[in-house]
């Protein structure tokens, strides 16, 4: 999180996301804010949707006026409002700066357990999300991330979890059940929830003792915040008998992709070792990544159409959306194929570079 950031519209679900939690689930909240510098970088601009409360208001009136202030000359952007405000009932707020080193990840977790050790859910909110390989803990850019053994510690300790996700460039109707299924095995627990927004997801691990309270207020999340925060749950646990829907975030956008053939899931080319979960994670309702083991690291693909096969591998400034156009145009006649290179998220880097 960045004070850069306070008040725009992810700002604004997230924290309509947390006032239902907080209020139907009757649960106390734990903010780890894993706040950072301000990078002075154009980001965090998007609020142009306080100045339309006609579209926005209704969603939360309470939480929007409030945010509308945001827009006087002498309000300053930063994380200390929210509590200064009351943005979320029942919180607990940790807002020290996130240090890069690893030492002072330790110390600075120690002390948010210190602080927010009465609270039944922690949130954390990282800039980026969950670690990736090419990022380790105490490195630089780590600050930007939460780490597994992070949300473990606090998991064991009994509480139940919130944790902000960005979309890595991979398909993102894949990439949800698969981070969830990730979540469910890193930590222990069968009750995870995400709240997928356009840009940005939510996921929520709950304890057992707060998972019934969680589960029922992540309905209610659905129901009033329709169309802007879908609800997803692995299929074999629906809520009432439904999983909340909307349609996806691809289609209402007409994001890129949107309109090309449906990726298929066919086996690799020859000589490679498929290995369609990374990390010998198991599929969930069938919607896993797809990955491949070649030569000691586990590569995201795609593919898309039938015929002979064409393998386009992206340069140094992209990934394989860059390749898009090309994917459209010859996946009418071919089997064409794209991948994330190594150290391209979600693609693995070799043991020895991270040495």
């Amino acid at each position: 999180m960045k004070n850069q950031y306070f008040g725009d519209i992810n700002d604004y679900r997230k924290y309509g996301v947390l006032r239902i939690l907080a209020t139907h689930a009757r649960v106390s909240v734990g903010i780890c804010w894993l706040l950072t510098e301000d990078d002075r970088r154009g980001s965090g601009e998007l609020r142009t949707y306080l100045s339309k409360p006609a579209r926005w208001r209704s969603f939360d009136a309470q939480l929007y006026d409030r945010l509308q202030d945001l827009l006087k000359p002498d309000v300053p952007r930063q994380v200390t409002l929210a509590k200064d405000w009351g943005l979320i009932p029942n919180a607990v707020y940790f807002e020290e700066v996130l240090g890069g080193g690893e030492g002072q990840r330790t110390a600075y977790f120690a002390r948010a357990h210190t602080v927010l050790a009465g609270c039944d859910l922690w949130f954390f909110d990282p800039d980026n999300g969950i670690e990736v390989d090419s990022v380790p803990r105490g490195r630089a850019g780590s600050s930007q991330y939460v780490y597994w053994m992070e949300l473990q510690d606090a998991f064991r300790r009994g509480h139940s979890l919130l944790i902000y996700q960005h979309f890595p460039h991979v398909n993102r109707d894949r990439f949800v059940p698969f981070l969830a299924t990730r979540l469910a095995e890193e930590l222990g627990s069968p009750h995870v929830i995400a709240f997928r927004t356009a840009h940005v997801a939510f996921f929520l691990v709950s304890q057992e003792q707060h998972a019934a309270n969680l589960d029922a207020a992540a309905m209610e999340v659905g129901a009033l915040w329709r169309g802007q925060i879908e609800v997803w749950r692995p299929p074999d646990r629906p809520a009432d008998g439904q999983r909340d829907s909307m349609p996806s975030v691809e289609s209402r956008r007409g994001a890129v992709g949107s309109t090309r053939p449906k990726v298929r899931g066919r086996p690799p080319l020859a000589g490679c070792q498929e290995n369609r979960v990374a990390s010998g994670q198991k599929a969930v309702g069938g919607s896993a990544m797809p990955m491949v083991s070649v030569n000691g690291v586990t590569l995201y693909w795609e593919e898309t159409g039938h015929g002979a096969p064409l393998v386009w591998v992206h340069e140094y400034g992209g990934d394989l959306r860059s390749w898009e156009s090309q994917v459209r145009y010859f996946s009418r006649r071919h089997r064409v194929i794209t991948y994330n290179q190594r150290g391209y998220p979600p693609s693995t880097v070799p043991k020895a570079a991270r040495d």
